[in-house]
């Protein structure tokens, strides 16, 4: 059982990955409900077993959410104010999913891969600003 059903979450990993926002988001509510089975499974004990089983899977997904869909589009000043509002509703399904993972993981977990996320990224600002500098020079 488990095999086939982490192959399904992985290739909806996948989608929540694509490129265009609208069509990722549309994985919100499949781990919405994803969380919530997990969640109703009895023993206590077995669901663990289940969860850690699923971790990987569901700490690239908190990458997904921190590094594609809650980023604000470059065009934000841009776009119309019913445009910036949709933002502003998908980036709260995106939280809420954070907030499911939350639930499954912990805090703890949840925050250690924001930070990991987060000092990749500052990482990442960093050589783009030296690399430029080099160019500058």
């Amino acid at each position: 059982h488990y095999q086939e059903a982490s192959k399904l979450v992985e290739w909806v990993l996948r989608c929540s990955s694509i490129a265009d926002k609208d069509i990722a988001s549309m994985t919100l509510h499949f781990w919405y409900r994803f969380v919530v089975d997990l969640e109703s499974i009895e023993p206590y004990e077995l669901r663990q077993n289940i969860v850690d089983a699923y971790t990987p899977l569901i700490l690239k997904l908190l990458d997904v959410c921190s590094g594609h869909l809650m980023q604000y589009p470059s065009d934000l000043d841009e776009l119309s104010p019913d445009a910036v509002d949709d933002i502003h509703r998908d980036r709260f399904f995106v939280a809420e999913t954070v907030e499911d993972c939350c639930r499954l993981l912990g805090g703890n977990s949840v925050l250690r891969q924001a930070g990991n996320r987060l000092k990749e990224e500052c990482q990442r600002v960093q050589q783009q600003q030296q690399n430029q500098q080099i160019c500058d020079w």
